[in-house]
């Protein structure tokens, strides 16, 4: 299989692996709104928060092992890669442990002086959040057993375990609202669900290893080039968590955890639209890894062709965002959480597509062993994000969340574009620069989206055909414009593929 052929199966299975769980979310939110109120609600927002980004925890292992055990497998060193297993899976322990206790540390500080939480929930969100601070050494040590599936690129394998996991997420806590309203039992179920996962991890994870791990052995020296590509990928794991939480903890400090929910629900569903960068560049990153030793200018290729398929992939569906943000989160939740969410979103899925743009050069420059410029850009934005957050959320309550959010992504953008432009091979012809000379067509486009959105509310009709127009136009102008001739005989090719598919 050509190397193009295995990064889009594995792109695939990324996306159907993060789709599925999705599906399923749609429909149990709702749900789960109105069976447990938008208080609890809040608090249950915030769990999942906390669980999935403290797999984050790992200060970087767990991509340094996706990277070493690609590289170890490639060069044939099959000897060594049972050390580097027991080395990685042994520090992701110490660090899951040492993650869950900080937060079983900071649970009183949080439910009790930082949250504003009611008084009669105190006891159940204070025992719900010790729950939390469990399952933090199962995220992390989870996600070492998935970075050595993914060096191995047995991306198949890794979305057979995600697909259930992610739904239970969601439906164990509905089952459990037909019972209790009880926290503590919802996120206890979440948390049966995620030892379930991390079995099913270690069980797979090992049987695909091209050799027998045999008994556990810790050996220092092998740690020691996992924790320097960690290294600086460690502050950027650091700083992401701070970015997704200090929204969610300003608005429960300075507004309400009614209004967590007014901004995480869709903001969940909003930054959904990750599943197609990051199912991208997951399957790329291996990739990028070992061509960043190899001459030539193909990083160069696809970190192009990457910018562009996202582009066109995304936009349209932002686009969409932005014109019917009142009427699909009224169908999906209610008016009266349209009305107040509606703004917030719109911001947010502009924000989105930038984020997901400004992904690709982050992961180009990680895999081309730049992360220290990666994380010093992060660093240098967040104290200013923190500050335009605040002060936003003062001023414009939610909305100024989803502000403040939009504008750190467009700044990261940049900096970042011009980063790897400065530092990929010079052999080929793609240009970074080239993509952002489309922004303003895009933006001006996406701005008539926005306006047709608010301004158009009383008469749908006439806002229905306005958005029609204009997204035709949008599409037209990527179809014709940012692709170009290769990208479009491959989309050809591949509808026509699956019109033969769909004919058998």
């Amino acid at each position: 299989m050509t190397r193009s052929a295995s990064i889009a199966r594995n792109t695939l299975w990324n996306i159907a692996g993060t789709a599925l769980p999705l599906v399923v979310a749609i429909f149990a939110i709702p749900v789960l709104i109105r069976g447990l109120g938008t208080e609890r609600f809040g608090v249950l927002m915030l769990a999942w928060a906390i669980m999935g980004h403290f797999a984050l925890f790992d200060f970087g292992l767990g991509l340094a092992t996706n990277k070493f055990v690609s590289e170890y497998i490639e060069r044939r060193a099959l000897a060594e890669l049972p050390r580097l297993v027991w080395a990685s899976l042994t520090a992701h322990a110490v660090l899951g442990l040492a993650g869950g206790l900080l937060l079983a540390l900071m649970t009183p500080w949080l439910t009790e002086g930082f949250f504003s939480i009611q008084r009669d929930l105190l006891p159940e969100v204070r025992t719900a959040f010790y729950l939390l601070a469990l399952s933090v050494p199962m995220v992390v040590v989870t996600a070492s057993l998935r970075g050595m599936l993914e060096g191995m690129r047995r991306f198949d394998l890794v979305n057979y375990i995600r697909v259930p996991a992610g739904i239970v997420n969601y439906v164990a806590p509905v089952i459990v609202i037909l019972y209790t309203q009880d926290l503590v039992a919802v996120i206890g179920a979440i948390l049966a669900a995620r030892a379930i996962s991390l079995i099913a991890h270690a069980l797979v994870s090992f049987s695909q290893l091209p050799v027998r791990p045999g008994p556990y052995t810790f050996v220092p020296a092998v740690l020691r080039p996992l924790v320097g590509f960690g290294g600086w990928v460690t502050v950027s794991n650091l700083v992401s968590p701070l970015i997704v939480f200090v929204d969610r903890f300003a608005i429960g400090a300075l507004v309400s955890m009614s209004a967590v929910a007014y901004y995480a629900t869709p903001y969940e569903a909003v930054t959904k639209l990750w599943i197609f960068s990051a199912s991208l560049l997951a399957a790329l990153f291996p990739v990028l890894s070992a061509l960043s030793v190899v001459p030539g200018g193909e990083i160069r290729v696809l970190h192009s062709r990457a910018m562009r398929y996202l582009l066109v992939t995304v936009a349209p569906i932002v686009g969409l965002l932005l014109v019917f943000a009142e009427e699909l989160l009224a169908v999906w939740i209610s008016a009266e959480f349209a009305r107040e969410s509606a703004p917030a979103t719109r911001w947010l899925a502009l924000g989105v597509l930038i984020n997901v743009l400004a992904q690709i050069p982050y992961t180009v420059l990680q895999g081309m062993g730049h992360a220290a410029l990666v994380a010093r850009i992060q660093l240098v934005l967040l104290p200013f994000y923190a500050g335009a957050i605040w002060l936003l959320i003062v001023t414009f309550g939610v909305t100024g969340a989803a502000i403040a959010w939009a504008a750190r992504a467009a700044v990261e953008l940049v900096l970042l574009c011009a980063a790897a432009e400065r530092r990929m091979p010079a052999a080929g012809t793609a240009r970074t620069g080239s993509l952002l000379r489309h922004a303003p067509v895009a933006s001006v486009i996406l701005l008539l989206l926005w306006t047709c959105g608010t301004m158009l509310a009383g008469v749908p009709v006439l806002k229905l055909a306005a958005a029609a127009s204009l997204l035709a136009l949008l599409v037209a102008w990527e179809w014709a414009v940012v692709l170009d001739a290769a990208d479009r005989r491959f989309v050809e090719g591949a509808a026509r593929r699956a019109r033969e598919l769909v004919g058998r």
